[in-house]
């Protein structure tokens, strides 16, 4: 059974941030760059996940990356690629944390879910991760034959408040 995320934080900035993390928890900015993004101090936010939740900021968000690297194994991804996705800076890093959290390593945690159980249904952020490798090796050209010419890929140049633009241009 995959673990379920622990409380969510109540204050605005707190669950803005939380929210966040749960979209995307390989997401590696410090508290201090969290907080600015929600208009907040670092000892604010750090208060408000620990007075919400129980947990300090960074428990959090080591449990928010685990819960997200059950869900990558169970759908099939190999132990690099969930580190990667997950939000580990290595494989060596999630093997520990994750042994530490739940006693089995990741692949025997995979083995062991492959063994004991069918196709599973996805859940949503393994459907968003499938669909992004899809298109990625769709536009690389991996993908099935016949796909549209696509236009070479360009950078586009920072913007004021640290976003990219992608766009999809096809011929």
């Amino acid at each position: 059974a995959l673990p379920t995320l622990q409380t969510m934080p109540k204050t605005r900035g707190a669950r803005a941030v939380a929210e966040e993390l749960i979209r995307d928890p390989a997401l590696d900015l410090t508290v201090e760059q969290w907080s600015a993004r929600v208009f907040t101090s670092p000892r604010s936010l750090r208060r408000d996940f620990l007075a919400d939740t129980g947990l300090t900021f960074e428990q959090w968000r080591l449990h928010c990356r685990l819960s997200a690297a059950v869900e990558f194994l169970a759908s099939g991804y190999d132990v690099d690629q969930v580190a990667a996705r997950a939000g580990f800076a290595s494989r060596n890093g999630f093997t520990r944390a994750f042994k530490q959290q739940f006693g089995p390593t990741p692949h025997e945690f995979s083995r062991q879910l492959s063994a004991s159980c069918a196709t599973s249904e996805l859940t949503q952020r393994a459907k968003v991760a499938r669909q992004t490798d899809e298109l990625v090796r769709m536009v690389r050209g991996n993908g099935a034959s016949g796909a549209p010419d696509l236009l070479p890929a360009a950078r586009t140049p920072p913007h004021a408040n640290d976003v990219h633009v992608l766009s999809w241009m096809y011929r």
